[in-house]
């Protein structure tokens, strides 16, 4: 995945720092601006893994360290919230400058509030995201303890965030108690969506139902079931990003410019279905690969300890896919030609492969779950079945490849 490193001036003349990961070949659907947590930055491990998931669905993703936090110019919380909303305008319209104004924006825990502060003033969107947000600014207060005032020196407070030490403007901690993220909403006129794990332990899950109530249709929220307020776990970053950028990608096709932004070069756009059904792969830098079976659009990938980028499912896994989706396919076909009550068919494939004495030998354990009021010898006869799908007599038959330069 190409990474670039920016850097712009605000408006208060603060060089901010930046990434913008972008999809292979630079060719991308629509960009994103994702903001992070209040005393995070644009390198926090869980974002970066949302990023990257979200490059896979084509968008750029501009990732932001506001002022005085990474590599950032500026004292932390100089600004307030409003200070960290005019550094997500300003960054937009950097983006604008650069590749096309963000059509989606993302703010993560504290930055969601200030996400949602600035989304009215940005014309450009077409949805926004919070993930972890608090539905009241003075949250943050009750992170900070509750001897704030002791201490206090030239109108700053100390404050010990995550094991840090922060010396807070007064007027920051003055700014938490007027900002109504539920009035933000209200103005707002652009779908929204709202992830939140149930069990956040630092933003209660309230927070997530009480803007959900403040927010106007269309809105959704998704839940992140046990996910860390700072997503470290991988498949919880992952998911967050895969459904994300699944839903923009409804929000395009609504629009009705799903196919994204063609290069200049004439080939397709990244996730655009091809015009001819053809089966292709186009691998430009690294493993990660533009993919088309059938026309279809497909990211292919390796994981991380191999040297990939873990943006989509390698070769192999997909075709341990072809198997199980080709075994359900075919148990469904003949289930409903007889008209069988199979409610759902779940098939999980795993494979192995040894080379011995110049010959490459595989094996594939096929396990199917059959759900619905079937009988002993329905489920028997539909076991049968699923040993005739072409996939598995492919694999099972002689083989061979011819190759040649196109």
């Amino acid at each position: 995945m190409p990474t670039r490193s920016l850097h712009f001036e605000n408006r208060r003349g603060r060089r901010l720092a930046a990434r913008l990961d972008l999809p292979e070949g630079g060719t991308a659907h629509a960009t994103a601006v994702l903001a992070h947590c209040f005393t995070c930055g644009k390198d926090l491990k869980g974002l970066v893994r949302l990023s990257r998931t979200l490059v896979a669905h084509g968008f750029a993703v501009m990732r932001l360290d506001f002022t005085g936090l990474g590599e950032s110019e500026g004292e932390f919380a100089e600004a307030g919230l409003g200070g960290d909303a005019d550094d997500l305008e300003d960054a937009a319209h950097y983006l604008e400058q650069e590749i096309a104004a963000p059509s989606l924006l993302i703010g993560h825990s504290l930055g969601g509030l200030a996400a949602l502060l600035v989304a009215p003033r940005l014309t450009s969107l077409d949805g926004l995201v919070t993930i972890g947000t608090p539905s009241d600014p003075r949250h943050v207060k009750g992170l900070l303890g509750s001897d704030l005032d002791a201490g206090a020196e030239d109108g700053r407070v100390e404050a010990v965030i995550a094991g840090r030490t922060f010396r807070l403007p007064q007027a920051f901690l003055d700014e938490v108690d007027q900002r109504t993220p539920a009035d933000c909403l209200l103005d707002l006129h652009v779908p929204v969506m709202i992830l939140h794990a149930v069990t956040d332990e630092v933003v209660a899950i309230e927070h997530a139902e009480r803007l959900f109530k403040a927010a106007k249709h269309p809105k959704s929220f998704v839940s992140l079931g046990t996910a860390g307020h700072l997503l470290p776990r991988e498949a919880d970053a992952r998911y967050a990003g895969h459904v994300i950028g699944g839903w923009a990608a409804g929000l395009r096709g609504a629009r009705g410019d799903e196919d994204g932004i063609a290069p200049p070069d004439g080939r397709p756009a990244q996730g655009a279905r091809l015009p001819e059904r053809a089966t292709r792969a186009t691998t430009r830098q690294g493993y990660a690969t533009q993919g088309y079976a059938g026309g279809f659009p497909l990211r292919l990938d390796e994981p991380e300890d191999v040297g990939g980028t873990d943006t989509g499912p390698s070769p192999s896994a997909l075709l341990r896919l072809a198997l199980a989706g080709c075994t359900a396919i075919t148990v469904r076909m003949y289930a409903d030609r007889k008209a069988w009550p199979l409610e759902a068919i779940q098939v999980d494939v795993t494979s192995e492969s040894k080379r011995a004495q110049g010959t490459t030998r595989s094996r594939f354990e096929r396990r199917i779950r059959l759900d619905g009021d079937l009988d002993e010898e329905q489920r028997a006869r539909l076991i049968d079945i699923a040993g005739r799908c072409p996939v598995h007599r492919t694999l099972e038959g002689e083989v061979s490849v011819d190759t040649s330069e196109a």
